[in-house]
């Protein structure tokens, strides 16, 4: 199974959440260039910015670190991959299996 590395998960959750990598540093007392350099696997976030980065994105430090055990989890994480098409058929998919538990 691909494995998302802890730099690559900050990045694209800071993106999803719409911050820019300035406005995100600076909710973590982070210098920009610093932030540049953890996301792209130059520089190891720090425990404490982890805790804190985990605080902004309202996510545990387990599903930073990868080690979620709840689906839902990781289904959100995953449902930005997909194409429109797709998502049209989870859904339909989801549809027929609530009508079909009735």
């Amino acid at each position: 199974m691909f494995k998302v590395k802890i730099n690559q998960r900050v990045a694209r959750l800071r993106k999803e959440r719409g911050y820019t990598q300035k406005e995100f540093a600076e909710l973590i007392l982070m210098d920009d260039s610093t932030l540049s350099k953890s996301e792209s696997g130059k520089r190891a976030f720090r425990d404490y910015e982890l805790e804190k980065i985990a605080d902004i994105l309202d996510v545990s430090l387990d599903f930073l670190f990868n080690r979620s055990k709840t689906k839902p989890d990781i289904i959100v994480f995953h449902l930005n991959e997909i194409t429109e098409e797709t998502e049209k058929e989870l859904l339909h998919f989801i549809e027929n299996r609530r009508n079909s538990q009735k």
